[in-house]
């Protein structure tokens, strides 16, 4: 929206009851009293994340499947489903690394180990994260602390945060 602005009258009045205060309606330049202060903390991320927004993929086959993931943003969640036009997750997932010449199983379950377990503050992109206990969800790291994946029912293939969900696992394919 744009800003709000005061009509004005003739000769430059705002026909207010009051004389205009000088400075009225512009911003201080005085600094705050206080700091602000933000620390991101995830579940099971003991340091600090790293696979900033230019964080090259581990592998050829990590990139080529990432890039496959990427192209699938927007694209329907249907349970059941491995593409090319509805997915759920660890559908995606498949999908995504059969692009890139790899096979990985179907399920997230088997797809936790489906590759080499890394710490969250090494993930790069294309890396599995896989969510909860059961290993019942699975996305794909994108980096900058972001995952692909495909979320639910009625949703669709999308960026989300990557401690949305209690993290299980993260495997390197």
């Amino acid at each position: 929206m744009g800003e709000l602005r005061t009509p004005r009258l003739a000769g430059g009045r705002t026909g207010a009851r009051h004389p205009r205060r000088a400075g009225a309606g512009r911003p201080s330049r005085r600094p705050l009293p206080f700091r602000f202060r933000f620390r991101l903390r995830l579940p099971g991320a003991p340091g600090a994340l790293t696979g900033g927004p230019h964080a090259a993929p581990s592998s050829g086959r990590a990139a080529a499947a990432f890039g496959a993931a990427r192209a699938a943003l927007g694209l329907p969640y249907a349970w059941g489903q491995a593409g090319p036009t509805a997915f759920d997750c660890s559908g995606l997932m498949q999908w995504a690394y059969a692009h890139a010449g790899v096979a990985i199983p179907r399920t997230s379950q088997a797809q936790a180990h489906a590759g080499q377990p890394v710490p969250l503050s090494q993930a790069r992109p294309g890396d599995l994260v896989v969510y909860r206990s059961d290993a019942s969800h699975v996305a794909m790291y994108a980096g900058n602390g972001q995952v692909i994946h495909a979320p639910y029912p009625g949703a669709r293939v999308r960026y989300d945060p990557v401690g949305m969900l209690p993290i299980s696992s993260i495997t390197r394919v």
